[in-house]
This record gives structure tokens, C-alpha cells and sequence, in this order.
């Protein structure tokens, strides 16, 4: 068998199913101290925490036998909750195409005053 990165990746992930590995926090500080001297600048932000979360993310990811081609964990479909209702859009007060405005009655009406029921509105 000839080895790539592939199968150097397969191969971990075997040893950590198999070996039930736990990381204690001192061995989690280490090994962001060895990974800080490999990578310089890029792992300028690495923690033993960070290192901790991603082992743990790692393991489970082996446990349930999910991972995608790239080594990172497979994307669970979003749980859809209801939807939320919303409500329909409202008419553009835009005018129609002649530059005049629709003929059509306003959405609500205005209330009249008893003064202006009897006589009409009095803007004639």
C-alpha cells in the first residue's frame, strides 16, 4: 500500500475508534505547543481549549462514522421548526404606468363626522 494524505488521515481517525483515547488538559497545552512551533503564525491563536473541542468534535465524528471527503464533520440538515406566517405584501402607492393613479377605492375608508354624514363632504 502506498500512503497519502488520505490514508494517513483514515488511519488516525482508526487509532482514536479503536484506542478510546482521552486528552487530558497538560497533554492538550503540549500539543498546542507542538503545533504553535509547526505551524508559526497560523496557529497564533491555538489554545489547549481549542485543541480539547476539536478532539472531542473529532471523536464523535469517528463514533458515528460521519465525515465528509475533506476531513471536516458531515453538515446535519437544519431542523426546520414552523414556519413563521407573514403577511402578504401591500399594494405599491406607486402611480400605474400613465403617471396617474389607479382608479381603485383606499384601503380604508375615514370615518365621517355626523356634520359631514348629512351634508356630504364639503370640498365642492
Amino acid at each position: 500500500m502506498k500512503w497519502n494524505t488520505e490514508e494517513d488521515r483514515q488511519l488516525f481517525l482508526s487509532i482514536i475508534e479503536a484506542s478510546n483515547i482521552k486528552l487530558s488538559t497538560s497533554e492538550c497545552e503540549n500539543v498546542a505547543a507542538i503545533m504553535k512551533t509547526r505551524l508559526g503564525e497560523q496557529a497564533s491563536g491555538l489554545t489547549a481549549i481549542a485543541i480539547k473541542r476539536r478532539f472531542d468534535k473529532i471523536k464523535t465524528m469517528v463514533g458515528s462514522g460521519s465525515s465528509s471527503d475533506d476531513g471536516s464533520p458531515a453538515k446535519k440538515p437544519a431542523k426546520k421548526g414552523p414556519a413563521t406566517p407573514r403577511k402578504g405584501k401591500k399594494a405599491s402607492k406607486m402611480p400605474e404606468e400613465g403617471g396617474y393613479p389607479s382608479d381603485e377605492a383606499p384601503s380604508k375608508k375615514r370615518k365621517l363626522g355626523a356634520k359631514e354624514e348629512e351634508e356630504g363632504p364639503d370640498y365642492y
